[in-house]
């Protein structure tokens, strides 16, 4: 029979990446489609990172609020999950 060893047990379950976790890319915002959903930085905290929508080369809705955000810099870094 298999011995228990606690002391062997020291797998850092925080640092797993689990079912919750989000993968996310890099991409320009002049290179996310029109419509498509992105995120300014790779957080997981949905109160810290909510999705945005792009809606034309400059201008963005954040969905939480339903807000328009413009003058978007088309060479800034946003994520999009996969």
């Amino acid at each position: 029979m298999p011995e228990n060893n606690p002391a062997a047990d020291n797998i850092n379950y925080a640092s797993l990446s689990g079912v919750d976790s989000a993968d996310f890319d890099e991409y320009l915002f002049e290179d996310v489609q029109e419509g498509d959903l992105f995120w300014f930085n790779e957080s997981t905290d949905p109160n810290g990172n909510h999705a945005f929508r792009k809606l034309n080369d400059t201008e963005a809705q954040d969905t939480k609020s339903q807000r328009g955000m413009y003058g978007i810099a088309p060479r800034l870094t946003v994520y999009q999950k996969i």
